[in-house]
């Protein structure tokens, strides 16, 4: 094989071995090597701001109704920075099993004021 068609058979197999799931490999906990292990999907909530008894950043309350669960996002806008604001969320809950924490590990995919 000479080497131009060399080259386009390496380039064509760079591209292909590329993927767009830029969500399921998210940079805020890339770095930990944690694991996504659930996509939550246009849940209701309400922003909770840091407290000296509690967490001490923004968390996102979410009543299922069964259950409260709190996220600890890792990208919340600064918009969204405001204790008692009620949302709609979606976004990546990583596994934090190993982990003694106030929150569940969350990256927001989509954030909006709850109506």
């Amino acid at each position: 094989m000479n080497v131009p068609n060399l080259l386009l058979l390496v380039i064509s197999l760079s591209i292909s071995g590329c993927s767009s799931d830029d969500d399921l490999r998210p940079t805020c906990f890339q770095d930990e090597n944690r694991k996504v292990i659930k996509t939550l999907t246009d849940k209701t909530g309400i922003i909770i701001a840091p407290s000296q008894d509690g967490c001490p950043n923004y968390v996102i309350k979410e009543d299922s109704g069964d259950f409260t669960l709190d996220f600890d996002p890792c990208n919340l806008p600064n918009d969204f920075k405001e204790g008692g604001l009620e949302v709609v969320f979606s976004g990546l809950v990583f596994d934090t099993s190993d982990l003694n924490i106030c929150a569940e590990f969350f990256k927001i995919n989509n954030i909006r004021k709850k109506e």
